[in-house]
């Protein structure tokens, strides 16, 4: 298995895209989670199948926001933030569950 922290030091991320993946990980992670924390928190009637959907999703947007904080820090640390972005890739919609982890 190949893992992208192996890298040799040539293979750098040229600065604006770096600059980007930190704007959308970070904005992007925090917006989710504020939006998803203004629902949980305004949610008194709501069935216990409902209240758990929102703190994953807590849980996921915390890590997105975290990973992006960690490639802020050391750019050279790319594993928490392909699993963020990988995170975002699938979207599954059935009648029984429903996973997608986009905000806008």
């Amino acid at each position: 298995m190949f893992l992208v922290d192996n890298w040799p030091s040539y293979i750098s991320m040229r600065t604006w895209l770096r600059l980007t993946v930190i704007a959308m990980t970070v904005g992007g992670g925090f917006t989710g989670f504020t939006a998803t924390l203004q629902t949980l928190l305004h949610a008194h009637n709501s069935k216990l199948p409902s209240l758990l959907s929102m703190i994953l999703s807590l849980v996921l947007y915390g890590y997105v926001t975290v990973s992006g904080l960690i490639f802020v820090e050391n750019s050279s640390r790319t594993a928490p933030i392909l699993a963020a972005l990988a995170l975002q890739v699938p979207s599954i919609s059935s009648p029984i569950v429903t996973y997608t982890l986009t905000r806008a």
